[in-house]
């Protein structure tokens, strides 16, 4: 497998077909971010497809600015294109550790159906969450990013990283609990 590097400079140097080599590696990856964040398949094709547009057009600032791996900048790029895109989305957030611990079932079976029902309300309610805060929340828990990382995607500071963050984990508790309430 060749480097990205190496692919890169091929596509600056005027072999444009080698771009088909980046677009394989990385649009399996692009579209589970877009889709995690915009929710809709077709929101998610149209971003996966600008950001290749918009990665392509600027693969020159790409070797002038950064010794780093592709993949960082071309999320970056990505979520970015989502962001301009926003409309109804459902993020998929890693969100079992904000299940509760107390689990009424028993069995294998039973625990996994479960934690897939906990699961899928937990992402129906971050889709009713402001995008300042669903953005945060696939930032963080899905895409492990550090608030720092999070504060330089965004063009934020740390400190309202970590606020977005506490009022976004804030309202889902108060959501899951009032959720929880109406089943009873």
């Amino acid at each position: 497998m060749q480097l990205d590097n190496v692919v890169i400079k091929r596509i600056l140097s005027g072999k444009t077909s080698e771009f088909r080599v980046l677009i394989d590696r990385y649009q399996t990856r692009t579209y589970i971010l877009a889709h995690q964040i915009l929710g809709r398949r077709e929101d998610a094709e149209d971003a996966v497809q600008d950001a290749f547009i918009r990665a392509y057009n600027g693969l020159h600032t790409y070797l002038d600015t950064t010794d780093a791996m592709f993949w960082p900048w071309m999320r970056k790029i990505a979520i970015n294109c989502c962001i301009r895109r926003f409309s109804r989305e459902i993020p998929h957030t890693d969100v079992e550790q904000m299940l509760e611990d107390g689990q009424p079932c028993v069995d294998d079976v039973a625990m996994e159906v479960y934690l897939k029902i906990e699961m899928a309300k937990v992402r129906e309610i971050i889709a009713g969450l402001p995008e300042i805060y669903r953005i945060i929340m696939i930032l963080k828990y899905k895409e492990d990013l550090s608030t720092g990382e999070i504060a330089e995607l965004l063009g934020v500071s740390q400190t309202v990283v970590r606020v977005r963050s506490y009022r976004a984990l804030k309202m889902l508790t108060e959501r899951m609990t009032v959720t929880q309430y109406e089943m009873l």
